[in-house]
């Protein structure tokens, strides 16, 4: 056994000639205790390997009917997975680019016949393994022969080892051929873009560290990769590693793509942001220059002039400057484009703009709702909340005594016009959720919606909220009048009435509790008063929100 870190950065390479020859995927399920097995997987591997430019193979390892198979439990859950997708109930079994198949009809009649079919992809790999940092690496592209429209495409992306020796299996094999290891995908695939042009082409990277892996022999590692609907399960196209070098590979000289934009928030409140964009060099030529222009709902554009030195497949996170922008209650959507390379045009513009759609933050009215599932480390969490406009901290908690026990509050809002930030932190720097326990945590508006929720983080994790209707409302106004303040026994509440004979009135304490509710009709066109008992409310401080007219207001009161 040898466990080694496994880079990998899939790429794909152009194909010039007007047919491309389709490359069958052979996949089988298979078991070291399966008798039936040891006599089709030698007649299976020599086609395989006599036909090196028309098939190539995958095997997954059932978990019947011998229970000990290494090759299985190296990876139970991604073999299991791909057997069952293929409903297998009897091993060996195969399919043929996703089909199943009779043993016998993988023959070379079939392989001639399937691999004269034209492929609507082109894929090559270029793999290298740097045996001294233990790291392998395969840069490639998806490219289109033709147009394609609507595709529902999945790359998959298979690490294997294409012999393994030195296992005296018990059903007599003693070498295993294009042994499944590792899906660098996820185990559903992942997905392509739908609509393509002839031409057209995807680059893929991926990255695992494999050291807890158990690997036979470090020669043997290759990759298998396929675009396969995951639905009907047709093999589009397959490929194996290649050991060459990228050098000049690439499809353009000057070509750059964004892959990533990052430091915007999924929901907030913000009116401005710093957006970080990720570029990477998919040309031939080192970069030193790119344009990236970026705005938000298409309001004033910006640009960033970035100067450097990129070499081909490289990627480098660039921050841009912060931008105002104005926030809307639908999607907003922040746009990046580079428009310029190495002081010229970009030789495929097709993959130089990237769109980030994010959403407003959630609102609530007077109070937000927070509770905290604690893990076996309930010393460790704390949070707080803080006002966005200037920095203030106005309500904070734990850390915890408690393991695994619930706690709650409710905090209230002092103000109807904020962004809040609310950040929970994790001392240990491993979330509440997992390694400690199945802790959980959740923030929620004054009626229930939640915010955010979650567990699995590092050190901290944060949303946005806020504390005012943004939208819909048509006024938010302080024309009322709340007194005396400080009350003793009883509040007048005085308010002018325009458009509406009614009016709500509620009273929470400063920890969120209501205390207070009551609905007023019959209100006169102008000016109201409204006299409210507090008598029986314990000395301290309270917000009185008031719904009238379409507005909303709030006051803060003191109650001696």
């Amino acid at each position: 056994m040898k466990k080694n870190i496994l880079l990998f950065a899939l790429f794909f390479a152009i194909c010039c000639s007007a047919f491309s020859q389709r490359m069958i995927l052979l996949e089988e399920g298979t078991n070291t205790s399966c008798g039936p097995c040891a006599s089709a997987n030698p007649e299976i591997d020599a086609l395989i390997t006599n036909n090196p430019d028309k098939v190539i193979g995958l095997k997954y390892h059932a978990w019947w009917p011998g229970v000990n198979d290494p090759f299985y439990i190296h990876n139970e859950a991604e073999n299991k997975k791909r057997i069952n997708y293929y409903s297998i109930n009897a091993v060996p079994a195969i399919a043929i680019n996703g089909s199943i198949s009779s043993i016998s009809y993988f023959n070379q009649e079939t392989i001639d016949q399937l691999s004269s079919q034209p492929a609507m992809f082109d894929m090559v790999m270029y793999t290298d393994i740097d045996k001294n940092a233990n790291i392998i690496t395969v840069n490639a592209i998806i490219s289109a022969n033709e147009q394609i429209t609507n595709l529902s495409g999945k790359l998959f992306v298979a690490v294997v080892e294409n012999l393994v020796t030195g296992y005296n299996a018990p059903n007599g094999e003693t070498s295993f051929h294009d042994v499944f290891v590792k899906f660098l995908t996820n185990s559903v695939g992942n997905a392509i873009s739908a609509n393509w042009e002839e031409g057209d082409y995807q680059l893929f990277q991926f990255e695992w560290n494999y050291s807890s892996n158990y690997i036979y022999n470090e020669d043997q590692l290759d990759i298998r990769a396929f675009i396969q609907n995951y639905q009907e399960k047709t093999v589009y196209v397959a490929a194996r590693g290649n050991f060459e070098n990228t050098q000049g590979r690439m499809p353009f000289d000057n070509d750059m793509e964004i892959t990533n934009v990052s430091n915007i928030p999924e929901a907030n409140c913000l009116t401005e942001i710093t957006p970080a964009i990720t570029i990477r060099n998919n040309g031939n030529n080192t970069v030193t220059s790119a344009t990236i222009s970026y705005n938000v709902n298409g309001e004033t554009t910006y640009e960033c002039a970035w100067t450097g030195n990129l070499a081909p497949l490289e990627t480098i996170t660039v921050t841009m400057s912060e931008m105002p922008f104005t926030i809307v209650e639908s999607d907003n959507v922040f746009n990046a484009t580079i428009t310029n390379v190495n002081n010229s045009s970009d030789d495929y513009p097709k993959n130089n703009s990237f769109s980030y759609v994010f959403q407003s933050a959630e609102n609530t009215e007077g109070f937000v709702k927070i509770f905290i599932r604690t893990d076996k480390a309930p010393t460790e969490i704390t949070w707080k909340i803080k006002k966005i406009s200037t920095g203030e901290i106005i309500a904070e908690g734990g850390p915890y005594d408690e393991s695994l026990h619930v706690y709650t509050e409710n905090v209230a809002l002092e103000e109807l016009a904020e962004c809040y930030t609310f950040t929970i932190y994790d001392a240990g720097g491993n979330g509440i959720c997992c390694s400690n326990g199945s802790g959980i945590y959740g923030i929620e508006t004054n009626d229930g919606v939640v915010i955010q929720s979650g567990g699995e983080f590092t050190d901290s994790e944060s949303c946005y909220f806020t504390a005012h209707t943004t939208f819909g409302i048509n006024n938010i106004s302080t024309t009322s009048k709340i007194y005396p303040n400080p009350a003793n026994e009883n509040i007048n509440v005085n308010l002018f009435a325009n458009n509406s004979n009614k009016a709500s009135i509620e009273i929470f304490s400063i920890s969120g509790t209501k205390v207070f509710s009551q609905n007023y009709s019959n209100l006169n066109n102008g000016e109201n008063n409204i006299n409210i008992n507090v008598k029986q409310l314990p000395a301290g401080m309270y917000i009185i929100t008031l719904k009238y007219d379409d507005k909303t207001e709030a006051h803060k009161i003191s109650i001696n």
